[in-house]
């Protein structure tokens, strides 16, 4: 039997507007998927999260859903913005009748508790023309306190973060992520990581920076989060960090409670239970349904994705990025004319066609210009071929990539094959690529 088709929202959250705060993919399991389906959809998806609820008890007073996370790379064991994302979607579509409602996950049962917003009238916010209800989601979440780290990889973490001024470096205990102390706000929001380098720090998540916020700015302090080692180079308003700088700030400050920067997020530090309460709002910006078709290959999550919205009235174009795009064009045909054929039993099979596009050729020129080096750089290390048929070794610089030095009379030579990310195989005649072929 055919599997069901997966229901999921994409939901902004830590926010109380559209298009801000941190994106989590949030999808309703009816049945058992493998975990190989799980990663593909994380990363079709490829946001920094994207999570899965399974039904466990169908209790309306004791509501509880297994829960779990998935970058685009992995699985992790703990995630804020995605588990506020989760619960503002049950709260949201009435799939709980109670306030708080428990997650199963690989951290223990975490609870989520629906909190009125009293700032509101009566509770209600208006969207769309319509009222609804306002309210907080407040995360229970373990406290993740830090100790100061020591070791001789201060010079790797000085690099990662550019060579700023670092006042003091610790390693959170559950997460094992480095936290690092920056002199001030600006320090934080002027960084330039080098994210290659983040990859090579200690730590087996990511890289939390932070910095104390000044006074009339409202706010506690400042914080950014790294963590290209599960496929994400920076991490909006990232909730499990914020247990780890709870447990910091709120120390540093001597105070319980602290108001980060970033997103609309507030926290709560209970030392006496190691426990961080986590509140913010969220804002549902997408709903959807999940099946295996995609452009342009007959297996699923393979190919090119595209999102493709069928709009029925008109919406600005602050979005409008790219004049044409091929494999877009082609997943919006597929959606105008795909339909389902029913089999004996009942079930929906997906009639088999290509499709053609009808594009304008795009002829190119020859390009001179004295900025080869620049588009040689932005090409991690490619290799040219330049005019007349002659490879200039100023231009053949390896940044993480590999090059072929040919021999004259176009002999390759084992020795000139400088290994890299990457090797391009190819024989270099007469000014000519006869044939490459990348490995």
């Amino acid at each position: 039997m055919a599997k069901k088709a997966v229901k999921y929202s994409v939901v902004d959250a830590f926010t109380d507007s559209a298009f801000k705060g941190n994106p989590a993919a949030v999808c309703l399991l009816e049945e058992e998927r493998d975990d190989q389906w799980l990663q593909a959809v994380a990363s079709e998806f490829n946001l920094s999260e994207t999570c899965y609820l399974t039904r466990l008890t169908e209790s309306d007073s004791s509501p509880r859903f297994g829960l779990r996370w998935f970058t685009p790379s992995n699985e992790v064991e703990l995630c804020g913005h995605a588990t506020l994302a989760a619960a503002y979607t049950l709260f949201n579509s009435g799939l709980v009748k109670s306030d708080i409602v428990e997650f199963a996950t690989l951290s223990g049962i975490l609870k989520a508790k629906k909190v009125p917003d009293v700032k509101t009238a009566n509770g209600l916010n208006t969207h769309n023309g319509e009222a609804q209800e306002s309210y907080f989601v407040e995360l229970n979440f373990p406290a993740d306190p830090s100790n100061e780290f020591n070791s001789g990889d201060v010079s790797v973490i000085s690099k990662a973060l550019d060579g700023a001024s670092m006042v003091e470096i610790r390693r959170t205990t559950v997460t094992d992520d480095l936290l690092v102390v920056l002199p001030s706000a600006k320090a934080v929001t002027d960084l330039q990581p080098q994210i290659d380098a983040i990859r090579q720090c200690p730590g087996s998540r990511g890289v939390i920076v932070t910095g104390i916020a000044p006074p009339e700015s409202g706010y506690d302090f400042y914080s950014r989060f790294f963590c290209p080692k599960h496929g994400i180079d920076e991490d909006p308003v990232c909730g499990s960090a914020h247990c780890a700088l709870a447990s910091y700030w709120c120390k540093k400050l001597g105070k319980s409670d602290a108001s980060p920067r970033g997103g609309a997020i507030n926290i709560h530090l209970d030392e006496q239970n190691q426990r961080v309460l986590l509140r913010g709002k969220a804002v549902m910006v997408m709903e959807g349904t999940c099946r295996w078709m995609l452009s342009p290959t007959d297996l699923a999550v393979k190919g090119n994705p595209a999102a493709v919205c069928l709009l029925e009235e008109d919406r600005d174009d602050r979005f409008l990025l790219v004049e044409l795009c091929g494999h877009a064009t082609l997943a919006a045909s597929y959606t105008l004319f795909k339909s389902d054929v029913k089999t004996a039993n009942d079930e929906a099979q997906e009639s088999s066609y290509f499709i053609e596009l009808h594009f304008p050729a795009a002829p190119s020129n020859e390009f001179n210009s004295d900025e080869v080096s620049v588009y040689l750089h932005a090409l991690n290390g490619a290799f040219l071929l330049m005019k007349g048929g002659q490879l200039s070794q100023v231009y053949l610089h390896a940044l993480n990539g590999a090059f072929l030095l040919m021999k004259e009379g176009g002999q390759l030579s084992q020795d000139d094959l400088l290994v890299g990310h990457a090797i391009l195989l190819g024989t270099y005649i007469f000014g000519s690529i006869l044939s490459v072929q990348s490995i």
